[in-house]
């Protein structure tokens, strides 16, 4: 089984009305940074569990990865 990571739309709504909620209340810029941290957050999660994932396959634990 292999590891999938996904946001939902649900999940894809709320981030794009919180971020329209920002740029209406400080202004374009600042929804514009809300989104930007996500995206850092966001790569830095996948890049972490690609990490793990590799760091699990040379110790060669598969009870580990059969977890993600």
């Amino acid at each position: 089984m292999t590891a999938q990571f996904r946001l939902t739309e649900p999940a894809i709504r709320d981030i794009e009305q919180i971020a329209d909620y920002i740029a209406s209340q400080s202004g374009l810029d600042q929804g514009d940074r809300f989104l930007n941290k996500l995206d850092v957050k966001f790569i830095k999660v996948v890049k972490d569990a690609i990490t793990l994932l590799v760091q699990l396959q040379l110790k060669g634990d598969r009870s580990s990865l059969l977890q993600f």
